[in-house]
């Protein structure tokens, strides 16, 4: 069993990282960390380097090394930014997937590089699609071009083009340059696309882009278990005219 030491630094990481939703997650951390424990416990005396020592330990299995990049990652520990960012370039992509999502938790610019180059060219999608999903959290004008350049690669998978789609809501005002794009992918034959494109002008658009919302309206389209893309520009719509009285 790892010690109380441990515990408790990771703890009040989690709590200065979390605030007020950190009593509601801590209990996701906690059993992660009781996934750790035996490693931990055969192997330290219960400090946070030990933590980071698993993270970067090639001779565990996956599934521990992937449990402790989560949990450094959830805790904002920025101490374990060099062994994620080395993790991140693991032969394994399960691997280098749980790297590259806490490096998205730690939302540290110098990880931008990193998740950069996973977005743009790692052979594997789904390690491509977790560091899109993690430029969301790096908000710097680097971060919105290489998304927007994701989500203009017509050779790149559907699925990774749509969470690019979505990331420039979560952006704020540096996702704008996206807008022109987003506008324009109504006409994709991708559902997932055409969903992301119209949610993402929900709360970037400005009236310019009601007329081509206005188009998807009677979409059928379904993205599973989100809804219509009819819905979804339908409600896209609406959030524009509502941010438009606020102004």
């Amino acid at each position: 069993m790892f010690d109380q030491r441990l515990w408790t630094a990771l703890r009040a990481a989690h709590k200065r990282r979390h605030g007020r939703t950190s009593a509601r997650s801590w209990a996701l951390v906690s059993d992660q960390l009781h996934k750790l424990g035996d490693a931990l416990g055969g192997r330290t005396v219960g400090d946070v380097p030990a933590l980071i020592g698993l993270a970067g330990d090639v001779s565990l299995d996956v599934e521990t090394r992937s449990a402790a990049c989560w949990v450094l990652g959830r805790t904002g520990i920025r101490a374990a930014l060099e062994t994620l960012i080395a993790v991140a370039g693991d032969d394994t992509a399960a691997l280098r997937i749980a790297a590259v999502e806490a490096l998205g938790d730690l939302g540290d610019e110098r990880a931008l590089v990193i998740l950069s180059r996973a977005a743009s060219t790692d052979p594997d999608p789904e390690v491509r699609y977790a560091a899109v999903y993690s430029l969301q959290t790096v908000d710097t004008d680097a971060s919105a071009r290489v998304l927007l350049a994701v989500f203009d690669n017509h050779d790149e998978l559907a699925s990774v083009r749509g969470m690019a789609a979505e990331s420039p809501a979560n952006l704020g005002p540096i996702g704008r340059p996206a807008v022109l794009a987003l506008r324009g992918a109504f006409a994709e034959p991708s559902v997932e696309i055409r969903f992301w494109s119209a949610y993402a002008l929900g709360y970037l658009g400005t009236a310019e882009a009601v007329e081509d919302l206005e188009r998807l309206v009677g979409d059928p389209a379904v993205v599973e278990p989100y809804g219509s893309v009819g819905d979804e520009a339908r409600d896209a719509i609406e959030t524009i005219r509502r941010f438009a009285e606020v102004e």
